[in-house]
């Protein structure tokens, strides 16, 4: 009698294939008679462990598109910020050359008055009234320090018309001004 041991049936795995769905195919190249005596060899082959470059595209894709969305974000609200700053202060340079132009013909004016009061002889009532005119937004322009002596250098131009001192309409009182 011939001691023989059985074949031992071999498992091949010629294609395994790894995806979502089937994570590991094998594949039984002969499969064993029902037998309990015969072991079964079972050789399993791991795929490789390279990542294709469109796995990787894919993996870093997302959050690269979402860091440069961030930059290009931040870039124009420093623009906006950059431009809201210069449109800011081109305003207020304009608000100081309107007050200063204003404040400039209130000082002009202001100088004609003091010439007015300086002169000597006849003065024009309606100079005094024209310069007094002009004077007259000191007390919006300039702090009320300036504009109660512009209005104290307005009486005394006055004074020089009239013997008695001309009543500025702010200085009525209610009863003076009814009748």
């Amino acid at each position: 009698m011939t001691n023989k041991t059985p074949a031992t049936p071999k498992v091949a795995a010629p294609a395994l294939s790894s995806s979502a769905s089937n994570p590991l195919v094998i594949y039984l190249a002969n499969p064993p008679a029902a037998s309990a005596s015969m072991p079964i060899t079972v050789i399993v082959q791991t795929p490789p462990n390279e990542i294709k470059w469109t796995e990787k595209a894919q993996a870093i894709g997302t959050p690269s598109v979402a860091f440069v969305a961030a930059i290009i974000a931040g870039v124009i609200a420093f623009r906006q910020w950059r431009t809201a700053e210069a449109a800011k202060d081109a305003a207020r340079n304009k608000l100081k050359i309107e007050l200063y132009k204003e404040r400039l013909e209130i000082y002009k004016a202001a100088g004609e008055m003091a010439l007015i009061i300086a002169e000597k002889g006849p003065t024009d009532y309606a100079k005094v009234m024209a310069t007094a005119e002009r004077m007259a937004t000191a007390r919006w322009l300039l702090n009320k320090k300036v504009s109660l002596h512009l209005q104290d250098m307005t009486g005394r131009a006055t004074k020089r018309i009239a013997d008695k001192p001309v009543v500025m309409p702010d200085d009525l009182t209610d009863g003076q001004k009814m009748g």
